[in-house]
């Protein structure tokens, strides 16, 4: 076993692998834990595992995990023209690391596609926007354009995912095979219209599989999203070697290697989740069961070659024996089935009745079950004081203050006056220096928002400044060719400081074309120049009274002396 996320320590004892996570001072609770272990075989493989619960709400049933195992990578497939779609999370919580690195996995998989494939690229945060209105055949030209593009992509603003679902699943070729790859780091509130909107939209033939990418992935969005579109998930952690994971990711975008899978046997009661998944390759199928006790399993199924057949056997168990959690991830898939349910439908009393009970008879935590209670009466005394603790949390590892929207930009937070203020300090300062040149990398790194800026920025390479150039300029390009986006913002003749990429919203162009908001404009400017006058007037010396051009006075104070 290996970990991209943790220090590992690993013992082998008889046939187990026994691993525990090994680390001076402590663990920090910023990240997910990552286990990898390898298990493909030259074939596609099936294994089972049983147990067997003491709680008597479970009765005398048997639990089972049926895990399918795709072939090696290795393995020759024959490869089929697709149409792939990828959806780009640009949202201000993406930024940093996280962008960076769905960069560089999104890039290394274009490189990979083959010249029968087609791309489509969508990026969305408070809006979606295309890489262009047609696919893109990956052609050498057409991955360099896509690759451009992919690289001028900058975190901001809210996500708005929903659009950049339904735009996603729009009718492609018939033909081809239709993969949707949903990259994001799942920090959205609405989780329920996105499943809503893959249970009511995704076309026949069409399979929906999400990348989460960030050390704290909310699975609640990636994993459910998968469910509902038929796909898999893959976490990408942000130490991740992206040359290792592309090949992964390519296979299962690619066709299925097993469809239409079917699971027989003698007392079987139960089969989660009931719209059994394909075998992709790069990612198993993992599959409970629940039993009347022990028996033969037939697993069928349809591959390339013709049928898939499989038979297992279930051992008898006796009460307890057997991993706990095999029974309890008997349950999860129950309510995860019951919530797609309740996603589709909308609120339903009679669907929280059902999960409400999973959760107490598998004694796991749900939506509304929990080993911790809150009650809703107030038990502070209203005759002693209260106070305002500051409790610190700790950030998801990678993520930004700025970027979780839990910091105000220090422009906005700090009074106009004192901005005033600062803007003259800067201008007296260079003034007033020596060489005329103000130290701009000095009064950036006191500010947050610009920590390390100036540091950076003295480190690029004039070539790779020039290509960065170029890639903004595609990036605009792009932009005004788009739907809605004619006569958008173009960035030309600014030296060598690369624009920065603006968006400006609908309301916000509204809102400045106004009548009204022209017309205010106009009187600030009229009264400010009424104000000046009238400054001039006042601070103009008086002509009979003043001195001579080439006579200055100086008044000093001085001690008084003593008088004669």
């Amino acid at each position: 076993p290996s970990s991209s996320s943790h220090a590992l320590c690993c013992e082998s004892l008889r046939g187990r692998t026994r691993v525990e996570i090994g680390a001076d001072g402590g663990v920090p609770l910023d990240r997910d834990l990552v286990l990898r272990w390898p298990v493909a075989l030259p074939q596609v493989g099936a294994g089972l595992i049983a147990a067997r619960s003491q709680r008597p709400e479970l009765g005398d049933d048997t639990y089972a995990l049926l895990t399918l195992v795709p072939p090696r990578a290795d393995v020759d497939m024959r490869p089929l023209p697709r149409d792939l779609i990828v959806l780009i999370d640009t949202s201000g919580s993406m930024g940093g690391r996280p962008l960076e690195q769905a960069q560089r996995l999104i890039g290394a998989m274009i490189a990979g596609l083959g010249p029968t494939d087609r791309i489509e690229l969508i990026e969305f945060s408070w809006q979606a926007r295309r890489f262009r209105p047609q696919p893109t055949v990956t052609d050498e030209q057409g991955k360099r354009e896509a690759l451009a593009w992919l690289a001028a992509l900058r975190a901001d603003g809210s996500t708005e995912m929903h659009q950049a679902v339904l735009e996603a699943l729009r009718p492609m070729r018939p033909t081809a095979q239709r993969q949707v790859l949903l990259v994001t780091d799942g920090q959205i509130g609405f989780e329920q219209e996105i499943v809503r909107a893959l249970l009511d939209g995704l076309p026949a033939g069409v399979r929906l599989h999400t990348v989460g990418v960030g050390a704290s992935v909310n699975r609640s969005l990636t994993a459910a999203a998968a469910r509902a579109g038929r796909g898999s998930e893959l976490i990408v952690d942000l130490d991740d070697d992206v040359e290792r994971m592309v090949p992964r990711l390519l296979a299962r975008t690619a066709a299925p290697l097993v469809t239409d899978i079917q699971i027989e046997g003698d007392g079987l009661l139960e089969v989660v989740p009931r719209a059994l998944p394909d075998l992709h390759g790069g990612a198993p199928a993992l599959i409970s069961l629940r039993l009347r006790g022990p028996g033969a399993l037939r697993i069928r199924g349809r591959c390339a070659t013709g049928s898939f057949e499989h038979a297992l056997s279930v051992p008898a168990l006796e009460p307890g024996e057997g991993p706990a959690g095999v029974v309890a991830r008997c349950g999860r898939e129950c309510v995860e089935d019951l919530e797609l349910q309740l996603a589709a439908r909308g609120f339903d009393a009679v669907i929280d009745e059902r999960i409400e009970g999973v959760g107490l008879r598998y004694a796991i935590a749900t939506r509304l079950t929990s080993w911790i209670a809150v009650t809703r009466e107030r038990v502070v005394d209203p005759d002693r004081g209260s106070r305002h603790e500051r409790q610190p949390q700790e950030l998801p590892y990678g993520a930004s203050v700025e970027g979780l929207g839990l910091r105000a930009a220090m422009a906005t937070a700090e009074p106009f006056s004192q901005g005033l203020a600062s803007l003259k300090d800067m201008d007296m300062a260079a003034m007033t220096s020596d060489d005329g040149d103000y130290g701009m990398d000095r009064e950036l790194s006191e500010g947050s928002a610009a920590s390390g800026l100036m540091t950076r920025a003295g480190t690029i390479d004039p070539a790779a400044l020039a290509a960065f150039q170029d890639q903004l300029m595609r990036k605009e390009e792009h932009r005004t060719q788009g739907p809605g986006s004619a006569g958008g913002p173009r960035f030309e003749g600014y030296g060598s400081l690369p624009p920065s990429p603006l968006r400006v919203s609908p309301k916000a162009k509204r809102r400045a074309s106004s009548p009204g908001v022209l017309l205010i404009g106009l009187l600030i400017l009229v009264l400010l120049a009424l104000l000046a006058f009238a400054l001039a007037r006042c601070t103009a010396p008086d002509q009979q009274g003043s001195t001579s051009p080439d006579t200055v006075e100086l008044s000093t104070p001085t001690e008084a002396s003593p008088s004669p």
